[in-house]
């Protein structure tokens, strides 16, 4: 599982709209205010969906920590 880093929430927070970003990756927004919030910890696939719709070149790693 994975929780999205509170300083990259911040920065797509002041960055992008969330309606576009929901559309983008699929997901309702209810959702993913939860994992951009840091309320809910999200499987590897959606985790790396997110950090594909920001950067095609990020790793999961440079917008989500691993929980173990």
């Amino acid at each position: 599982m994975y929780m999205f880093k509170e300083d990259k929430a911040n920065e797509v927070i002041e960055k992008y709209k969330m309606t576009y970003i929901c559309k983008q990756v699929g997901l309702s927004n209810a959702y993913f205010s939860l994992i951009l919030n840091r309320k809910k910890h999200c499987p590897k696939r959606t985790a790396y969906v997110i950090a594909k719709s920001f950067d095609s070149d990020a790793e999961i790693e440079d917008y989500f920590e691993r929980l173990k």
